[in-house]
């Protein structure tokens, strides 16, 4: 990671001096937006920013716009980050509209984006301070992984989850998952605690009865959101009492308790 914060660093510092030049500066946003876009290292952390809002709507559209048209002038097929999963173009319907006035309108992304050097949002201060609180943003979570990875897990007390008062017991806290003992967050857990070390599948999860209705079958299209969204949850709530915001390991098809928490 320090590597990756050099090269950071340094294209900060250009961006820096160059934010009142505008050829310079529009080279210069593009090129940090590319590179962002592409880091293998960086692609957890943008899809985590995006879920919780740290990247506004529209600066998120202008990574998308500007690596789509990056990689359509190259002729790769791969045109959209990796980070921009189906869970957060179901909560922006970027590549949606994106597609839409591509494919239809002949608008091309760096069209609209010039349509919009005139509003103060999208000018070089504009832009120059969304990439910079990105990159704080950025440094942040480096540094809270690497205390996290540097943590002894002797000084860690594996979690244990109270399903008859929905409480989990973690990091020397009591976080209260449900009131009511009747939510998607509550159920989950009593699910993922029955074995804390294993990494279960989203349909294994569906076959709980508090999961679906009318014993219906497990669809992969639409159902990990219900899932998904409980964990995320779950994390959220871990995350207000301790700081630790990964207590879950989340992806689209399967969820663990994150092992650098278990004893």
């Amino acid at each position: 990671m320090e590597k990756l914060k050099g090269i950071l660093a340094r294209k900060m510092e250009f961006l820096s001096r160059e934010q009142y030049s505008i050829n310079n500066f529009d080279n210069l946003w593009v090129d940090f937006l590319v590179f962002i876009a592409s880091t293998p290292e960086l692609k957890d952390m943008l899809h985590k920013f995006a879920m919780e809002n740290k990247i506004s709507r529209f600066f998120l559209e202008e990574i998308i716009y500007i690596y789509f048209a990056h990689q359509t002038s190259l002729g790769k097929k791969d045109t959209f980050p990796e980070f921009y999963s189906k869970d957060v173009e179901s909560k922006f319907s970027i590549l949606k509209n994106l597609l839409k006035d591509f494919e239809t309108k002949g608008i091309s992304p760096m069209t609209e984006l010039d349509n919009r050097n005139g509003d103060p949002l999208f000018n070089g201060k504009g832009r120059y301070f969304n990439i910079k609180k990105l990159y704080e943003d950025i440094l942040e979570e480096i540094e809270l992984t690497e205390l996290r990875k540097n943590s002894p897990k002797k000084e860690r007390s594996s979690p244990v989850f109270d399903s008859k008062k929905s409480i989990l017991f973690f990091e020397s806290k009591q976080i209260e998952i449900s009131k009511t003992r009747d939510s998607d967050p509550h159920y989950l857990l009593c699910i993922l605690f029955k074995d804390k070390t294993k990494s279960w599948a989203f349909d294994e999860i569906w076959e709980d009865a508090y999961f679906h209705s009318n014993n219906s079958k497990y669809d992969p299209k639409t159902d990990w959101r219900k899932i998904y969204y409980a964990g995320y949850s779950v994390n959220e709530k871990v995350e207000k009492a301790t700081t630790n915001k990964d207590f879950l390991a989340l992806t689209k098809t399967s969820m663990s308790i994150n092992n650098d928490y278990l004893e």
